[in-house]
């Protein structure tokens, strides 16, 4: 009573697909299937790779970024298709400010003197990777993947995980890089009824 109060229409749960019992309680309570993501993990070593048009980010790259990283994740998000709420996030004055506290881990790759892909990294893990809708089937994921892989091998990790949502065609390509699935999260919501 008190989320629908403060305007929540939805509350979520999750757990490891490995809990069989999980699903089951969670639909006694009223909570449908929603989505689900694999996580997976490399530890094969820095690719060989010849050099790459990637940079870091700047903020001046916020909103080019910005939009083709919102605009590649909902169309993704529109294919899966277990997410009809989905929106193109539009950018923020907060979300620009985020950006900029850890530009360090953020990268853009250019194409004839575009920003054609971006990618933020969090300690040894890609937690982002869009590329621009209209490049997409060109190998600049894979090149941009394998940069990134080895920027993070580079700072000292040896293994570089990600995550997936299930039934993105981008898992075709972490497979084809030697990436192996760890587990799956499966995510499950209900919705509120009106106050």
């Amino acid at each position: 009573t008190q989320l629908q109060a403060g305007g929540t229409r939805a509350v979520s749960t999750s757990f490891r697909s490995v809990a069989p019992a999980s699903p089951g309680f969670a639909r006694k309570l009223g909570y449908a299937p929603y989505y689900s993501l694999v996580y997976m993990q490399r530890t094969g070593g820095f690719f060989a790779q010849e050099e790459a048009p990637v940079r870091l980010y700047t903020d001046e790259d916020f909103l080019p970024a910005h939009s083709l990283y919102a605009t590649a994740f909902h169309e993704m998000r529109v294919r899966v298709g277990c997410f009809p709420d989905s929106v193109v996030a539009q950018p923020n004055k907060g979300r620009r400010n985020a950006w900029r506290a850890d530009a360090e881990d953020r990268f853009v790759y250019e194409f004839n003197g575009e920003i054609a892909a971006y990618s933020h990294l969090h300690g040894n893990e890609i937690s982002s990777v869009s590329v621009r809708s209209d490049l997409q089937g060109r190998g600049i994921g894979r090149e941009f993947v394998k940069y990134l892989c080895n920027e993070i091998y580079q700072r000292g990790h040896a293994t570089v995980v990600l995550c997936c949502v299930v039934g993105n065609e981008a898992r075709q390509l972490y497979d084809s890089l030697g990436f192996q699935e760890t587990h799956i999260t499966e995510y499950m919501r209900k919705p509120l009824g009106s106050v």
